[in-house]
């Protein structure tokens, strides 16, 4: 459980906080603890945070004699309402932010669950929350999985000002110098966003979220989970926009003067939105 006030650059990891010029390898490493930002938390810069590894920096090191290799992290990750982040925030069931090595067989079996108030970018992910010319399960490795089975879910009680990025496996994935691959990795999380509050954008997706440099290889994924942004605007759209009450009421509105009939679909409405929204944010 983490509180109180930050003012430097955080590095927060069910194992390792940073990871800084790591050795050739890393290997067969496992979390079980959980991980939580309590609701008098308050972090003034960047904060990298991952169930294993907060912040891996192998910059430079892109050959096959550098990689981290079969982690496993099994805790939750979590964010308490009213917990607020000042600039830019790097979460990932694995490993927060990393730039360098290689991953392969790993996998995030622990829930993510965002509840708190970020200010700047919001990077999160399966597996990592940025990738920066890291090599995500690259296909020279025999047997390489990739697999986020763990939920992630930002919440109704989340406040972001700024943007988000989501994804399955990696949240805002950024390849530079023709390093940066994404392959043969699989997400089996389901993605829940309700009642979030974004100014300048919103990137989500099942595998990746947002990618930044398209020269960057993504090859090979697959996403068995479900997301779920879109299932409140859509069935909402359905219901207000769609419908003989809907039509005829503004017809007769417009053409006789009479309104009873919008007047009625607008009650009906009102109870209906209630209920959407205590079930789908």
């Amino acid at each position: 459980n983490i509180g109180g006030t930050f003012n430097a650059n955080s590095y927060v990891g069910g194992v390792f906080g940073q990871l800084n010029s790591i050795p050739k390898a890393v290997t067969t490493v496992k979390n079980y603890g959980n991980i939580n930002y309590k609701s008098s938390a308050k972090v003034n810069a960047q904060l990298c945070v991952g169930g294993l590894v907060g912040n891996i920096d192998g910059a430079g090191n892109h050959n096959n004699d550098y990689y981290v290799k079969n982690l496993e992290n099994n805790g939750k990750l979590s964010f308490e309402k009213n917990s607020e982040f000042a600039a830019t925030v790097f979460a990932g069931g694995l490993i927060g932010y990393g730039k360098g090595p290689r991953m392969v067989d790993i996998q995030n079996n622990g829930a993510i669950e965002m509840s708190g108030k970020f200010n700047s970018r919001l990077c999160v992910g399966g597996i990592i929350g940025c990738n920066t010319t890291m090599f995500v399960n690259d296909g020279t490795e025999v047997a390489a999985v990739n697999s986020a089975t763990g939920t992630i879910s930002i919440t109704a009680d989340a406040i972001c000002s700024k943007e988000i990025f989501a994804g399955g496996i990696v949240g805002f994935f950024r390849g530079s110098g023709g390093y940066g691959r994404v392959s043969k990795a699989t997400n089996h999380a389901n993605i829940s966003i309700a009642g979030v509050h974004t100014v300048e954008r919103f990137e989500v997706g099942g595998v990746i979220g947002w990618m930044y440099n398209e020269t960057s290889a993504c090859a090979d994924n697959t996403n068995n989970g479900k997301v779920t942004i879109a299932e409140g605007f859509v069935t909402a759209s359905l219901l207000f926009c769609v419908g003989a009450m809907t039509i005829i009421g503004s017809l007769e509105s417009g053409l006789k003067g009479d309104h009873t009939t919008i007047f009625t679909k607008s009650i009906l409405d009102l109870f209906s939105s209630c209920m959407l929204s205590a079930s789908l944010g």
